[in-house]
């Protein structure tokens, strides 16, 4: 499923067996609303947001070949989705990737787990890159293989809340 273009709405799809990302939102998109939806078994990517002004919520995310859910795009919610077992070709994946320049996000009330797949680096979630006042919290992270919470940016002004989020 792709998405290039303003005001789309992705709602209540089981998306499966694609051999990119299931959900692909591209750089041109904006206003992108991705819910509620079933997105497993791709061999990328389960969904990628790269357009502006995405909210990605309430969707299960599970058995994807790279990251559950990819995202680099400003103002963007992620939100009550389940994302679990993906990182299921890729020996160096997440479950929810905050990619590089993704500024202005909200990812709250997640619950990301069993990231678990190739034998490298598999981490619950990952900030890559430098972004600017994002808002992490509410979040649930365990039984990701290499470590729940990890990253190699830097959340300038933003808040993790650490004691909102709860990591096992």
């Amino acid at each position: 499923v792709l998405a290039n273009g303003l005001d789309y709405r992705v709602n209540g799809n089981h998306v499966r067996n694609f051999d990119l990302a299931g959900i692909d939102v591209n750089s041109t998109a904006s206003n992108v609303t991705i819910d509620g939806n079933e997105v497993q078994l791709n061999s990328e990517d389960g969904i990628k947001a790269n357009g502006v002004q995405c909210t990605i919520s309430n969707n299960n995310v599970h058995n994807n070949g790279d990251a559950g859910i990819q995202f680099n795009s400003d103002h963007t919610l992620v939100t009550g989705n389940q994302v679990y077992d993906n990182s299921q070709i890729t020996t160096s994946q997440y479950g929810i990737v905050h990619d590089i320049g993704a500024d202005f996000c909200i990812v709250t009330n997640n619950k990301v787990y069993d990231t678990q797949g190739g034998s490298a680096t598999q981490n619950g979630y990952r900030v890559v890159g430098a972004a600017d006042r994002c808002l992490i919290q509410g979040n649930i992270f365990y039984a990701n293989k290499t470590t729940n919470i990890t990253g190699t940016g830097s959340l300038t002004n933003s808040v993790y809340a650490a004691g909102d989020n709860i990591v096992a």
